[in-house]
């Protein structure tokens, strides 16, 4: 890649979308490294390429518009003439450089806007030095007999067997329990055994539970569920935010088969389901717990029940139901839970590799850096009038990330070791 005819034959096919995943993780690792004028240079020859393309319609709308804006800003730039040149030339090489961040680093159909009520003056961009690498296929897994298991240490293949239960952990960093011949009891009145798996910060996991239900676990989250499951119910309690595609089980009951509920309980709310797709966000720091459906149905209950507000609701597809967050020991809000429709795919992004939003606060921005980045935030400011829309991929350095929030203007980030403070740009 380091061969000019090399990255230039990529950029041709990344201009009309044949590039290969291959392709674009090769493109990014070198691109990640160039410094603002090569950079600049690169852009400038990817604009030349893209206006060979520009009735191709295989560009994602957006991501049209914003070259559009992108090219006509660095036109503006070039035509100022006034102040100190090696600035307007370090802030254009810069510019170029956040535009390869949005239109490359952060995917095909990737972009990312700031939404403001004023549009800020153009401000010199203070270079952000530090930076955080993104997190990773990483948990521990916790056993019955109160053993841990680091699993991004652990080897691939078998790791653990339980009460008949093999636990294996595949290629690809997933987990994996499968029922082994179990000799002796098999009515179902085995001692219960649980397992737990939790994420920390900058971490994330993938699981197969025993009955065949998919489970993602984002950072900072948890699962506890039995190794077995043998009751009538199949119950699972989380904290954090998990993602689940739940297997259709089937028992014979009293010589009738009989389809196995699905149950996930957190701090405050349980949801009922038989067979379906949905994501679960139930933070600590979040002012609800949010439940969206993707595929199926599901009955949202509030864990604590009043009388005078609504506390179960059925949710539909592109549905999300949000419960308030307890206050200390006080049940839920006298608001009881909502239901609203949602873009489902902002949701469940974290798991499909992005960061995604519409009409965020920075608060909401950051909170999903810090838990993915292993960062803490400060403020100086006020942010009321800021909002992001729009998606880039976690699978880049915090510090790209950083500079196309604070290219979009009205912030900017001071990095002292994995301490972030945002403070209003002027």
């Amino acid at each position: 890649m380091e061969d000019a005819k090399h990255y230039i034959h990529f950029l041709e096919r990344y201009a009309q979308g044949l590039h290969s995943g291959a392709e674009h993780t090769q493109f990014l690792n070198w691109f990640d490294h160039l410094d603002p004028e090569v950079a600049e240079l690169v852009m400038e020859q990817y604009a030349q390429i893209s206006a060979k393309y520009e009735s191709d319609q295989t560009l994602f709308p957006p991501q049209k518009s914003l070259i559009n804006s992108i090219e006509q800003r660095l036109d503006e730039l070039s035509e100022h003439k006034n102040g100190d040149m090696s600035e307007t030339r370090f802030r254009l090489g810069f510019l170029r450089y956040a535009a390869a961040a949005i239109l490359v680093l952060a995917g095909t159909f990737a972009y990312f806007t700031l939404s403001r009520k004023k549009t800020p003056e153009v401000t010199t961009v203070k270079t952000i030095s530090n930076d955080a690498v993104p997190g990773s296929s990483k948990a521990i897994l916790t056993l019955a007999d109160g053993s841990d298991i680091i699993l991004d240490d652990a080897h691939n293949g078998e790791i653990a067997v339980q009460e008949g239960i093999r636990i294996t952990k595949t290629a690809d960093g997933k987990l994996i329990y499968s029922t082994e011949k179990i000799t002796g009891n098999t009515d179902g009145s085995s001692p219960r055994v649980f397992n737990t798996i939790t994420t920390p910060k900058a971490g994330q996991f993938k699981v197969n539970l025993p009955d065949g239900t998919r489970v993602w676990l984002n950072s900072l989250s948890s699962i506890r569920f039995p190794a077995s499951f043998n009751g009538p119910v199949r119950t699972v309690d989380i904290t954090g935010e998990v993602y689940f595609e739940v297997a259709q089980l089937q028992k014979n009951i009293n010589g009738k088969m009989q389809k196995v509920p699905f149950h996930v309980s957190s701090a405050d709310q349980v949801v009922e389901v038989l067979g379906t797709h949905f994501n679960i966000n139930s933070y600590q720091d979040e002012s609800a717990t949010k439940t969206t459906l993707l595929e199926g149905s599901v009955r949202v209950l509030a864990a604590k029940k009043d009388k005078n507000v609504k506390s179960e609701v059925r949710l539909r597809p592109g549905e999300q139901a949000l419960v308030p967050a307890r206050i200390k020991s006080q049940p839920i809000s006298v608001a009881g839970i909502t239901v609203r429709s949602v873009d489902s795919e902002e949701a469940v992004a974290w798991k499909e590799g992005y960061f995604r939003f519409k009409d965020a606060n920075i608060q909401d921005v950051m909170r999903q850096l810090a838990r993915w980045y292993d960062i803490e935030v400060s403020y100086e400011g006020d942010f009321s009038s800021e909002q992001f829309t729009g998606f880039v991929s976690r699978n880049i350095r915090m510090s790209n990330v950083l500079k196309i929030l604070q290219e979009g203007g009205g912030v900017k980030f001071s990095i002292k070791g994995k301490k972030v403070e945002v403070t209003k740009a002027e």
